[in-house]
């Protein structure tokens, strides 16, 4: 039973830590990515208002506004807020603009991936998860979770596992004999 769980702790604990390495990784590709793209043009707003601000292009605007719009569905995965999108056929001002907003949204979202990181080499951390899973497991199922409750739910499956292991020749003996008393 103690290997099992010894298992179960290290799966949990390298999968945390892989998991949080993949992201930091996609996140930190994702932020190169917008800063190729802020880098292609410049912003320039004019001295009076009423011109407006103007995008000086480069060369490689194009490529990188194509390869920008490619990965807009994964920079969205990371970005919680939905008011700035990025859309072939809108102006490239308004584009540039909201590139600026995700690329700020995003570094701030690395410090985050950073902290999660750093938690995720704690082991105790992966204990916790262990505990949890099974409230988790009914949350994927399409159950709420409830702060306090599911505390309680979650020491009940672990408590009632353990008693399942620990009297399992009993239950056998107990189902057979009942399976023999109906045949």
């Amino acid at each position: 039973m103690y290997i099992y769980f010894l298992l179960l702790w290290g799966i949990v604990f390298l999968y945390s830590i892989i998991s949080s390495l993949l992201k930091l990784n996609e996140i930190s590709s994702l932020i190169d990515i917008l800063y190729k793209y802020l880098e292609s043009a410049t912003y320039q707003t004019p001295f009076y208002q009423a011109a407006g601000a103007r995008l000086i292009k480069k060369d490689n605007y194009s490529a990188c506004l194509n390869e920008l719009l490619y990965n807009f569905p994964r920079i969205r995965k990371y970005s919680e807020c939905h008011l700035d999108f990025l859309r072939y056929g809108a102006p490239d001002i308004e584009n540039y603009s909201s590139a600026i907003n995700l690329y700020n949204r995003l570094l701030m979202k690395k410090n985050y991936l950073i902290e999660s990181f750093k938690t995720s080499l704690n082991p105790i951390c992966s204990l916790q998860t262990i505990f949890l899973l099974p409230g988790e497991f009914l949350h994927w199922l399409g159950f709420s979770r409830i702060g306090y409750s599911s505390r309680v739910l979650n020491l009940a499956c672990w408590i009632i596992a353990y008693l399942l292991n620990v009297y399992s020749n009993e239950i056998k003996s107990l189902i057979n004999s009942i399976i023999k008393n109906f045949i």
